[in-house]
């Protein structure tokens, strides 16, 4: 994923770029009409092309760091969804109880939120932050 940036700040070797987001429409957002106008978004990299703020960079996103963080993000909880519905389907159908389905989707979503904490965890412990997956390729 390759996006331009301007460089806003440099401190101690990070440098903050103004990154556009990319909109669903293409470059136009006047051809779809959906007035989808989005501020920039800041993001850090380390500056190893010793840049100066109002510089154009290109910066580069690795995808596969991107696809693991993804898997982690979205992976565990589904995980504890599926898991959390499939124990609760079969204790409560096994102990004949009037709506199992119900509470064994009522335990898969709460399975759920224990995933999203978890995740929620890791992130604060990972010292995996934007400077660590993005990188600058050069100037423009």
């Amino acid at each position: 994923m390759e996006r331009v940036g301007r460089v806003v700040t440099v401190n101690d070797g990070i440098a903050e770029l103004e990154v556009r987001k990319v909109s669903s429409c293409g470059s136009s957002c006047a051809s779809c009409s959906a007035a989808c106008q989005q501020p920039p978004q800041v993001i850090k990299v380390i500056d190893n092309l010793q840049v100066k703020p109002g510089d154009f960079v290109e910066v580069q996103a690795d995808s596969s760091r991107v696809l693991k963080f993804m898997l982690v993000l979205y992976g565990i909880p589904l995980l504890f969804l599926i898991v959390g519905f499939s124990l609760g389907h079969s204790y409560f159908l096994k102990a004949q109880a009037d709506n199992y389905e119900l509470l064994a989707l009522l335990v898969g979503l709460v399975s759920m939120a224990v995933g999203g904490f978890i995740v929620r965890l890791i992130d604060k412990k990972s010292k995996v932050r934007s400077e660590n997956i993005n990188f600058m390729v050069k100037k423009l």
